[in-house]
């Protein structure tokens, strides 16, 4: 009986011995995980501190993941702001809202991580005033990509658009971007106002993804709101096929990254002018004959081809530049000695490498919307890039680091 006792009072200490040891355990990991912070200051241009200033921290667990809003301050006198506790295995970006305006910290990659060694950021922003009229935008190139849905009864639309501020002062504004017609059906409007911030002489990339009903047939007309160098629809040839097409010409087929699409175009040789409507007719392919292709178009648009194979491999929704810090940066600072030469150059590929990566991470999830790959393969290989990525990010922060301190 006393034996029995004594061994059921050890085991009993030794159950609340682990409750206490594992409690302890995970309250240090917690306060591990809370231990980020990111401070910084806002500034005009001119350098005064902007007082009173709204800051919005937003946080994703994945940097390709929506940003959701998960707190706010205000400046101080000195410009000053600060957020404390975060959970330092988490991406955040942090944007300054100044004359109805959002500007970002110059990461240059659009969020902000933290690392083992470093779990502090300084993140400072400089605000401006600009423009919101869109006299000086221009559309330097319209993509339009277009595909089946595994249920065929939806096209995936993918829009990507590189926009350049021609005049001499920010563009800091909304463009309206036509999507399509008969959209309500899908909740999805028949256009979009997008937010622009672009310095003179710089572009912005911006890319939309929705769905439109699909019936046997689609007509997708888009209205041309902005003067736009070129355009092209490329349409997944191993499903779909095009006809009856408005202010459009023929590129025939082409084959791009393993995958054959029909292209038609417009401007190349001249602008497209606000207030043109381009438009084509979608179908099944079993239901069209080819489409013949004009040898002398091939020849004559090599190279914008190429310029919308690097489009497709660099244009991601979270690729951004380092606007704000080359604007107000003068152009006669620039060292031209050789060893500064040689990090660009390594910071360059690395930056093509990143791309390409992230470049993957898109067609992965595109293929995991298509169901042509299960959730595991799915889930491992987005690990496996994500990794990729934020390797390569840490390398070109590093390159960074070594070329300001030159």
């Amino acid at each position: 009986m006393n034996k029995k006792r004594i061994s059921f009072c050890f085991v009993l200490g030794f159950f609340v011995f682990l409750a206490f040891t594992s409690g302890a355990v995970a309250g240090q990991n917690q306060t591990q995980d809370q231990d980020g912070v990111i401070t910084g200051k806002v500034v005009l241009k001119d350098g005064d501190p902007a007082e009173d200033v709204k800051i919005e921290l937003r946080s994703a667990l994945d940097p390709t993941a929506t940003f959701n809003l998960v707190n706010t301050t205000r400046t101080g006198k000195e410009g000053n702001y600060s957020f404390v506790g975060l959970n330092a295995s988490n991406f955040y970006k942090v944007s300054a809202i100044y004359g109805n305006n959002s500007f970002q910290p110059p990461t240059g990659y659009g969020f902000i991580y933290f690392t083992e060694n470093q779990t502090h950021i300084n993140a400072n922003i400089t605000v401006f005033e600009g423009t919101k009229s869109t006299e000086d935008i221009v559309v330097s190139l319209r993509h339009v990509r277009v595909s089946l849905q595994s249920q065929a009864d939806s096209l995936l639309v993918k829009q990507i658009l590189l926009v350049n501020n021609t005049g001499e002062e920010p563009f800091i504004g909304e463009l309206k971007i036509d999507l399509g017609k008969k959209l309500d059906s899908y909740n999805v409007s028949s256009s979009k106002n997008v937010s622009f911030e672009i310095l003179p002489n710089q572009s912005s990339y911006t890319t939309l993804q929705y769905r439109v009903p699909f019936n046997k047939t689609y007509t997708l007309s888009l209205d041309v709101n902005y003067p736009t160098d070129r355009l092209f629809y490329l349409i997944e040839n191993s499903s779909l096929t095009a006809s009856n097409t408005e202010n459009l010409m023929s590129f025939g087929i082409q084959q791009m990254g393993g995958t054959e699409y029909m292209i038609y175009y417009a401007g190349v040789n001249q602008k497209i002018e606000p207030g043109t409507q381009l438009s084509l007719q979608i179908k099944p392919l079993q239901e069209q004959e080819p489409v013949n292709e004009d040898q002398n178009q091939l020849q004559s648009l090599l190279i914008p081809i190429a310029l919308i194979s690097a489009l497709a491999v660099t244009a991601i929704a979270y690729i951004k530049r380092d606007r704000i810090s080359s604007y107000l940066s003068k152009t006669g600072e620039q060292n031209s000695g050789k060893e500064e030469t040689e990090v660009e150059e390594e910071t360059k590929s690395l930056k093509e490498q990143k791309e390409e990566v992230l470049s993957k991470i898109e067609e992965l999830d595109e293929k995991h919307e298509k169901d042509e790959i299960s959730e595991e393969e799915y889930k491992n290989k987005r690990e496996e890039y994500k990794k990729k990525a934020m390797d390569l990010i840490k390398r070109i922060e590093e390159q960074r680091d070594t070329r300001n301190r030159r």
